[in-house]
């Protein structure tokens, strides 16, 4: 079975990153991974994260605290093996997420897979509309459909439930100016090289307690020149993916369409 990286950033998450590491451990296999790139965590959560004694786990602390956009890139740099996972703090992984995502990997076009999720409380009880199905198998391939979503901030690409071809991390890092969350950039990237895959089976538990990383609360106006810079994220993304298709010396699986 293909080995995976899972990249996972902390930062003060010592109230639910055991339970997060535990469910992504009982999952993996021996030659898998565990990058955690903490960003200056002031309370106990390096201390949990070393206590769990497991080799898989590679902890690598921020120097200063970088905000987590930066922090994931660094995990992903890090990362070592062909697929990689994204994984925040306090969600908890659902049985056969790992099985699910590198079954779709299976399809050699596929270079991003992106999942469901159910939303729980702080204390892991479910939360009204818990199950959040967004993402439609059948809808995979459906560029124009899909970027349309991203630009009216419809489209559930969340990271803590998406992974990626580790070859593909020519085209995602660095992320380009201006990007306000590292989901909807990987996103695009997978939706704009038609290689997109979604799973609607829910592949965690998304905890949402208030102080979550990815909940970003702004004005009208933000959100109305964040599409502007979506404009020119978008292009960048049809740059990036253009020139990988250029490249020589790309995996011949890459962007293969025939496989």
């Amino acid at each position: 079975m293909t080995a995976i990286s899972v990249c996972l950033a902390t930062y003060n998450g010592a109230a639910f990153v055991a339970e997060q590491l535990q469910s992504i451990l009982d999952q993996l296999a021996p030659d898998d991974e565990i990058i955690v790139v903490d960003d200056g965590s002031t309370d106990n959560t390096l201390d949990i994260v070393r206590n769990f004694g497991d080799a898989r786990i590679h902890v690598f602390p921020n120097e200063q605290n970088v905000g987590v956009n930066e922090t994931f890139v660094r995990a992903v740099g890090r990362a070592t093996k062909p697929i990689i996972f994204l994984s925040d703090q306090d969600d908890v992984w659902t049985p056969g997420r790992k099985a699910m995502m590198l079954e779709a990997f299976s399809d050699p076009r596929v270079l991003v897979v992106a999942g469901n999720y159910r939303l729980i409380d702080r204390d892991g009880d479910p939360l009204p509309g818990s199950l959040v199905p967004d993402l439609k198998a059948d809808e995979s391939r459906s560029r124009l459909l899909n970027l349309f979503r991203i630009f009216g901030g419809t489209q559930n690409y969340y990271g803590c439930a998406m992974a990626f071809r580790a070859s593909l991390r020519v085209a995602i890092l660095p992320y380009p100016a201006g990007m306000e969350c590292h989901d909807i950039w990987i996103g695009m990237i997978g939706v704009t090289s038609d290689s997109m895959a979604h799973i609607e089976e829910p592949l965690l538990l998304h905890r949402v307690h208030g102080r979550n990383a990815s909940i970003i609360r702004r004005a009208l106006w933000k959100k109305l020149a964040s599409r502007v810079v979506l404009s020119y994220q978008l292009a960048v993304a049809m740059a990036r993916v253009a020139s990988l298709r250029r490249r020589p010396s790309a995996s011949s699986s890459l962007f293969d369409r025939t496989a």
